[in-house]
């Protein structure tokens, strides 16, 4: 039936276009020209097959005309795409790229949060590790807590009160380098400053022990991360050149240390006004004394001062006073002035020959190495009457709390130093100081070197701290008077001629009084320590005595240098002028027979060889000589300290402070428990005590006394070169 419905169907079209038929039949007439070229072989096989094969034939025709005809069908009666196809064409493109870019975003999305989740992990992890291990372990050797339990056991050895003295003034000086107050026992940061404000300080701390993080910069645009404008508004290119002379940590660490204050200011937390507390003080004591004559209890309340805040304030000023730039180092005087007037402005400390103390409490030491150290930053900016003013009254505050060196006198400010010719101007200019005795002594009359058997000598403990205190604030007034005043130093206008001519030799001849009163000092101290270790022979000197009595002959040294420099610019001044100053000591045998020096330059190559020989004994006493491998590693970072530091000048001082000592290490038994080396196999064999590890009170100050010993004798010995090339020449 289809066969025939086809059949009828093709004739009926080719009767109409004989077009179509040409084309339709047009590969037939192919296949039959082809079929032709077929062998004879074939011929018989294809005449079988030619029924089968013209069916065939009929059958294609069909077909091709059937398929010609539904297309021609098709485009006669086709129309317009509808809506519904237009959408859907380009419908299914738009779903195409919509997930296509969704894909990209959940992609971006999920590896920008990874990215996050791990950031946030180890910023906060590291902050754990900071809070939990590292600053308590730097903040252990102040825990009240554990200073405490250190005493107690101090107290079964029975140990002397001497060193029991002496440990407590080392704890006290640790405190002030505290990164949290004693009274924190978890070590850490304080729950009060809330999550930004314990962020903060240990991001400080990370910035400024460790010399990275993560630059403040990143929370502090012109409005902060923690709720305010920071005070270093500087341009981009100033920060720039800042960076490349400064510690970037120490930047970092001032920006964050003032966040954490302002934190602590929202919390309430804040030093109190020194004004206020004077006015309660008074109040108080007259309060007192009103109601003990009526017999009544006084019930005033005195502000304390917050430990924490304290402890964020005494970091801000060390690190700002560490950057070593002007304008830091004003910042620094503004912290420590601060600091001064809350602590002098409390409640003074009980009455105690030994006492353990907190980091608030107003002890005499703490104030005069605060005006000491807030006259020497006056004096490195240039300010002289306020570096006047601060160092005299750091040792008036020393004398009028007695330093008990011998008896029960005290080094009395008038023994300090002559009225110059010059009248000081500084606010503090009641301290008196006595002239000179007009009557010169006799040629080669010397003063009386203090000795163990002098008979005014105590026995019982002094203040060790406020002796240290008391000479670093000698040591930094002589060296007030024997600098000169540089251009545009701030001076008044009456003294403009201070360092020429006779007012600067009257202002040397001053440091030469200074100094010749510290060194006075110092040496009655060493003779003090020695008459009370050779009255109890059979009781063994602990760790803080002998670190005092180290401290102590390092500063004599110090101050043998300073007198020799200061007498090498008294070059020219008459003999009978000297006549204030201790014996000359005399110089090694080997430098005396051999060699003949102009006379000039002897007295300051003897007092070189005295600093050189007391220097030299604190090496012995603290350290070892390095190995040859030790040496090495030491040169080598060394000379790229010094690279560092030839690139800018202005780098000098971070350098210095962070360099180590070359030639030396600590010995074993001065090591803190960090440090300390592990007993070998070979030791543990042949029974060897293992060496006890040091307090950490004691092992920072023990490190900076050798590195500050080499550093000076290294200084020595290139000034005592330089004046016998001199002397001889």
């Amino acid at each position: 039936m289809l066969t025939q419905a086809a059949s009828a169907l093709a004739r009926r079209t080719l009767a109409r276009s004989p077009s179509t038929v040409a084309a339709v039949l047009r590969p037939s007439a192919t296949r039959r020209i082809s079929s032709s070229t077929f062998s004879s072989a074939q011929t018989s096989s294809h005449t079988q097959q030619r029924p089968r094969i013209h069916l065939q034939q009929q059958r294609d025709i069909n077909l091709a005309l059937l398929q010609h005809l539904r297309t021609s069908q098709n485009r006669s009666y086709s129309t317009a795409p509808n809506q519904h196809q237009v959408a859907s064409t380009f419908g299914n493109s738009f779903v195409q790229f919509i997930l296509i870019i969704s894909k990209v975003a959940r992609i971006t999305v999920y590896t920008a949060l990874a990215l996050f989740a791990v950031g946030a992990a180890l910023f906060e992890g590291t902050h754990q590790y900071v809070e939990r291990v590292v600053m308590p372990r730097a903040t252990k050797a102040v825990s009240l807590e554990r200073v405490q339990a250190e005493v107690g056991k101090l107290l079964e050895k029975h140990v002397s009160e001497e060193e029991l003295a002496c440990f407590l003034s080392w704890v006290e000086e640790a405190q002030d380098e505290s990164w949290c107050p004693p009274s924190l026992k978890s070590g850490g940061t304080d729950p009060r400053l809330g999550i930004r404000g314990r962020h903060a300080l240990r991001s400080a701390f990370i910035a400024a022990e460790w010399g990275s993080g993560l630059d403040p910069s990143f929370f502090f645009a012109k409005q902060s991360f923690f709720g305010r404008p920071t005070r270093n508004q500087e341009s981009s290119s100033a920060l720039q050149k800042a960076a490349a002379t400064l510690e970037q940590g120490l930047m970092y660490a001032e920006s964050y240390l003032i966040a954490a204050l302002y934190e602590a200011e929202r919390k309430g937390l804040r030093l109190p006004e020194p004004a206020v507390q004077r006015a309660q003080l008074l109040s108080a004591a007259n309060s007192t004394s009103s109601q003990n004559t009526a017999g009544q209890g006084a019930s005033i309340l005195i502000p304390e001062i917050d430990p924490t805040v304290l402890t964020l304030e005494m970091r801000l000023a060390s690190v700002r006073e560490r950057q070593g730039r002007p304008r830091g180092q004003q910042s620094a005087i503004e912290s420590y002035e601060r600091i001064f007037d809350a602590l002098s402005s409390s409640a003074p400390p009980a009455e105690a020959a030994l006492q353990v103390t907190s980091s608030t409490t107003p002890t005499p030491a703490r104030l005069v190495r605060l005006a000491t150290k807030i006259g020497t930053l006056h004096h490195t900016l240039g300010h002289r009457d306020e570096a006047e003013s601060w160092l005299l009254r750091a040792v008036e505050l020393a004398s009028e709390h007695g330093v008990s060196t011998a008896g029960t006198q005290s080094v009395p400010s008038e023994d300090v130093g002559s009225q110059s010719e010059q009248s000081s101007s500084s606010s503090w200019a009641f301290w008196k100081r006595k002239p000179a005795d007009s009557t010169p002594s006799a040629k080669g009359e010397s003063v009386t070197n203090p000795t163990a058997t002098d008979s005014d000598l105590a026995l019982h403990p002094s203040s060790p701290g406020l002796t240290r205190a008391l000479i670093s604030a000698l040591i930094g007034l002589s060296a007030w008077y024997a600098i000169p005043p540089t251009p545009g130093t701030k001076t008044d206008g009456s003294n403009s001629a201070a360092a020429t001519g006779t007012s600067w030799l009257a202002s040397l001849e001053e440091a030469t009084r200074i100094q010749s009163s510290a060194l006075h000092l110092a040496r009655l101290e060493q003779a003090r320590l020695s008459l009370s270790t050779g009255s109890q022979q059979q009781r063994e000197v602990g760790k803080a005595e002998r670190l005092h009595e180290a401290w102590v002959e390092m500063n004599d040294g110090t101050l043998c240098m300073h007198l020799a420099e200061t007498l090498f610019g008294l070059q020219a001044q008459p003999r009978h002028r000297r006549a204030h100053l201790p014996p000359t000591p005399k110089p090694p045998t080997h430098a005396s027979p051999e060699k003949k020096y102009d006379n000039r330059y002897v007295l300051s190559l003897s007092w070189l060889h005295q600093a050189s020989l007391q220097t030299r004994q604190v090496l012995d006493e603290l350290s070892t000589p390095l190995t040859e491998l030790e040496t090495k590693v030491q040169t080598q970072l060394r000379a790229k300290r010094d690279a560092k530091v030839g690139q800018d000048a202005r780098a000098g001082y971070a350098a210095v402070e962070q360099a180590l000592p070359m030639g030396y290490k600590l010995r074993p038994e001065w090591c803190g428990p960090a440090a300390a080396p592990p007993k070998s196999k070979k030791q543990q064999a042949g029974g060897e005590t293992e060496v006890e590890s040091l307090d950490p009170a004691l092992a920072v100050p023990a490190f900076r006394l050798m590195r500050d010993a080499s550093r000076m004798q290294t200084e020595i010995h290139r000034m005592l070169e330089a004046l016998e090339r001199k002397g001889r020449s």
